[in-house]
């Protein structure tokens, strides 16, 4: 006989959709701008130092030493710039979910205070699910929803390097609620994209060169800004979620972590 909760209260998906789609929607030029340097910003880089060859021989990215190194710098400044940028959009949210005005500078300050950290983990994370993912996908995709509140974790509980097992410890039991919320979450992203795509007149898989390659890669990054900043925002409501469920602590109830 399984041993099977029926008391168990709900994650309630679409309340946290919704929560966090609303907080994305009340500070849109704040957290989408914030996001933005992190979409467009490292695809500017990215076009800079590899040019038209993106479009016209990907395959030569990976060819030279010189081209490898460049590559490596992009992926370790995208995991800089997007550890801070998750820290200092997490923190709006917060904010914006308890009623409280922005505060970037602060948000700032509390994301360089913990961004040692916030650098470690997010190398691990994602050296250990890229691993994971490359094993037939199961294990990578079990790491993500053992880890996805980690970043919340962090700056908003002070947990520290303890936030990979906080993180594990808030999403035990609910684990394939969030596996749907994700994949619902992936769906509505995807539409978002197409919906952008569709209205600039930008085909995702079209190769352009010159100013034309600029511009698309301005596109992707502002396109990859909005999906990004929508995760982001669920992300909080799932965490706040999850401390509801677990220990009754809603976020208004957490100590203010900018004190």
């Amino acid at each position: 006989m399984t041993d099977v909760d029926i008391t168990k209260p709900s994650l309630g998906i679409l309340s946290v959709l919704s929560q966090g789609l609303s907080i994305f929607v009340k500070r849109l030029p704040l957290i989408l701008g914030i996001a933005m340097v992190l979409g467009v910003g490292l695809n500017l880089f990215n076009f800079a130092l590899f040019g038209d060859i993106m479009f016209s021989n990907p395959e030569a990215m990976f060819t030279t030493t010189s081209n490898l190194i460049s590559y490596g710098v992009i992926i370790l400044a995208s995991i800089v710039v997007s550890t801070l940028i998750t820290a200092v959009i997490t923190l709006a949210a917060y904010d914006t979910h308890l009623g409280r005005p922005m505060r970037l500078g602060t948000y700032v300050s509390v994301g360089l205070k913990n961004f040692f950290i916030l650098f470690v983990i997010s190398l691990i994370t994602t050296i250990a699910m890229s691993i994971g993912m490359a094993l037939l996908i199961v294990p990578g995709v079990i790491l993500y929803l053992m880890w996805v509140v980690v970043i919340p974790s962090v700056v908003v509980e002070n947990a520290g390097f303890g936030a990979l097992a906080r993180s594990r410890e808030l999403t035990k039991g609910y684990r394939w609620p969030i596996l749907g919320l994700v994949v619902i979450l992936f769906v509505v992203l995807m539409i978002i994209q197409a919906l952008l795509g569709g209205l600039l007149g930008f085909g995702f898989t079209a190769a352009f060169t010159g100013t034309a390659g600029l511009l698309y890669m301005l596109f992707q990054g502002a396109v990859s800004s909005v999906s990004y900043a929508i995760y982001a925002c669920i992300v909080v409501m799932l965490y706040a979620r999850l401390k509801e469920i677990k220990e009754g602590v809603g976020m208004s109830d957490l100590a203010d972590v900018f004190s």
